[in-house]
């Protein structure tokens, strides 16, 4: 596994070294093209400004042809000092030969680029060449070029062979090259200085936040300080600390939900306990009640333990589901027999409504059925004579409207009414209607509760589009 480090200094590395390498490549592969031609191309236009300052020259003497004349040879070394003065990429001398190749001028190659062994090269690599060919050759690791004109001149007083060497340009060019390795070498190391800081700028923050991440992890809800260094160190540091606070919430709510849970279940344990001491020590005469009692508790522990689950298994997605198209207003009437018993007892009447006798709807039965009960047994005991429940479609939802004709929910008990065994005001505590909307939200539906000349739950579910 690479670090972040190393992730960005290995391809920063390997870029910012190959592109001088590149670069110092084609400087060199264009160099010696560009040298190349201009040599040739200067070679071809000495040859021609050679022959004309030697017919200048020579014009009182053209046809001479003794090359040991004095008068000859000292205006022929002063067109030679007049090649020096003018270099330009290469430097361009010229030789006279005899028929055979001898070398008749100059004789003393001083001062020059020249020597037999050169001349005796070109002389030898051009007799091959086509005419006015400018042929390359090398010599002890140098480039060397030669020219010779076939007509003009160089027939009154010999063969004119001319020849350049690029040498003085290669010196040029490797005195670039060393510089634009200065060059860049020195940027290398601002780059990799650059990018080892960039590197420091990012890893830094990442690292201290990966142990603000281990502090919470062990149970620190810490806040973290806001990072402003880049936009998403801030948004990765303000979202640890909304994780920071939600598990910090979750924990609370978990202690509390543990502490709750242990009241509701130590209470019908004691009453359990207590009664059954009683009948084995002969304290209550009448056995029957006392069992009641604890039949009563043992049904009402049952009831809490088997809420506890669902909530558990919702939550931790572990509820086996299976949704089914069903007719909801069957649904309902079918679970609001379940609770007439209740409702009679309590002196209360179920109105069941509905805006049409069937509205398809897939989900899970059980899970609906709690929901129903918990909402409804809730509004039985708030109503003061009547509890209507009615059916519809809204877009492509299902509504189910549960109100009572009650005296309404307190403004302080609303906002958290759904919450786990919270204290309303009557002092009771209760998992009802907090598994009631786990429920609806597990089935991707969603419920709220407000106040309507009493108190109104609407349950808001996706509508099925299976039709009969």
């Amino acid at each position: 596994m690479k670090s972040i480090n190393s992730k960005i200094l290995k391809p920063f590395m390997l870029v910012i070294i190959l592109i001088p390498i590149v670069v110092l490549l084609v400087f060199n592969v264009a160099m010696s093209v560009y040298t190349t031609n201009n040599a040739k191309t200067e070679l071809v236009n000495r040859a021609t400004g050679i022959e004309t300052l030697i017919r200048k020259e020579f014009l009182d003497v053209y046809l001479k042809t003794d090359l040991q004349d004095v008068t000859i040879r000292e205006k022929l070394n002063l067109v030679r000092s007049s090649l020096k003065v003018s270099k330009l990429i290469s430097n361009t001398e010229f030789v006279i030969l005899g028929k055979t190749g001898n070398i008749l001028f100059p004789q003393v190659f001083t001062d020059s680029i020249l020597n037999e062994a050169i001349v005796n090269k070109a002389y030898t690599t051009i007799q091959n060449a086509a005419e006015e060919e400018v042929v390359r050759f090398r010599l002890s690791g140098i480039n060397y070029y030669a020219y010779r004109k076939t007509s003009g001149i160089g027939s009154k007083i010999g063969t004119i062979l001319y020849i350049s060497s690029t040498k003085g340009m290669r010196s040029v060019i490797s005195l670039i090259n060393t510089m634009l390795m200065l060059i860049f070498m020195l940027g290398i190391a601002v780059s990799i200085f650059v990018a080892l800081n960039v590197a420091k700028s990012i890893v830094k923050p990442i690292a201290r936040l990966n142990d603000y991440s281990k502090q919470i992890g062990h149970g620190k809800f810490i806040v973290i300080p806001e990072d402003t260094s880049s936009l998403e160190l801030n948004e990765l540091t303000t979202t640890m600390n909304s994780m920071s606070r939600d598990l910090r919430d979750n924990e609370l709510i978990q202690n509390m939900f543990l502490q709750n849970s242990s009241h509701e279940l130590r209470t019908p344990l004691m009453s359990i306990q207590c009664y059954a001491e009683g009948i084995m020590t002969g304290v209550f005469s009448d056995n029957v009640k006392a069992a009641e009692v604890i039949q009563t508790e043992s049904k009402r522990l049952t009831a809490l333990v088997d809420e506890l689950l669902t909530l558990s298994k919702i939550e931790n997605r572990s509820y086996k589901t299976e949704f089914i198209d069903y007719n909801l207003p069957d649904l309902i009437k079918e679970f609001v027999k379940n609770l007439q018993g209740y409702s009679l007892a309590q002196k209360k009447q179920i109105v069941v409504l509905s805006e049409s006798e069937f509205i398809p709807i897939k989900i899970d039965q059980i899970l609906l059925m709690k929901v129903i009960n918990n909402v409804l047994s809730n509004a039985i005991q708030h109503a003061s004579s009547t509890i209507t429940i009615n059916t519809k479609t809204q877009g492509q939802d299902v509504v189910i409207e549960i109100a009572d004709d009650g005296s309404g929910i307190s403004a302080t008990d609303l906002p958290h009414i759904f919450e786990r065994f919270y204290k309303d005001r009557s002092g009771n505590f209760g998992l009802g209607l907090s598994i009631a909307k786990t429920a609806v939200e597990f089935m991707n539906g969603s419920i709220r509760a407000y106040n309507k000349n009493g108190a109104v739950f609407e349950i808001t579910l996706r509508s099925s589009k299976t039709t009969h």
